[in-house]
């Protein structure tokens, strides 16, 4: 789809009135178009961008889910195709993908697999923020402590404990991790 700038002139705007309204005329496609550049205008060309689309947020990570497991150029495909995880069959069409996931909960919100190694599949997919993903992911580490397990910062979090005191004294030190997270971090205060 060619997009092409060809002048920028003032004038009336057919939509929403104002005079003397800055606009821009393009060729797309072979058809001239004239397009308002005032901000009620700019806004609602991007409304009835959504409106021919409802489910635009949805389909973008779906798209960049394929590519990253099916496209041997796209950026990521070494970490995710290259290694072996796939996209399920079914999830080829994006009504079903739709069907199985539901709508994005919100744009903070990317596909997320729980089991890192598992492929992009219904049983092993969901969405989830930025927080959420970055506890679910290869690079962290798992400590278990009185039958729970988290991960390494959401333990630092919990005891109020910085995360580098803690990887220091599970790796520099040597503790175990019962002792990394049972002794209570020195407090530096005035009278110290």
């Amino acid at each position: 789809m060619s997009k092409r700038r060809t002048r920028s002139a003032r004038k009336r705007c057919k939509r929403c009135g104002a005079e003397d309204a800055p606009h821009r005329k393009f060729v797309r496609n072979g058809k001239s178009r004239v397009q308002c550049q005032c901000r009620q205008c700019e806004a609602d060309a991007a409304g009835a961008r959504h409106k021919r689309d409802p489910f635009n947020a949805e389909k973008t990570p779906w798209r960049k889910m394929r590519e990253r497991c099916n496209a041997p150029g796209q950026h990521g495909y070494a970490r995710y195709g290259g290694r072996g995880v796939t996209v399920c069959a079914r999830w080829d069409q994006f009504e079903s993908f739709l069907e199985d996931m539901g709508t994005r909960p919100s744009s903070e919100h990317s596909i997320d697999r729980i089991d890192n190694n598992g492929d992009y599949e219904p049983n092993n997919c969901c969405w989830a923020s930025r927080s959420e993903q970055q506890s679910n992911t290869s690079r962290n580490r798992l400590l278990t402590y009185r039958g729970v397990t988290l991960t390494m910062a959401e333990w630092a979090r919990r005891l109020g404990m910085n995360i580098q005191t803690l990887h220091m004294r599970l790796t520099s030190a040597g503790w175990s991790v019962e002792k990394a997270l049972s002794t209570p971090v020195k407090r530096k205060g005035k009278g110290s």
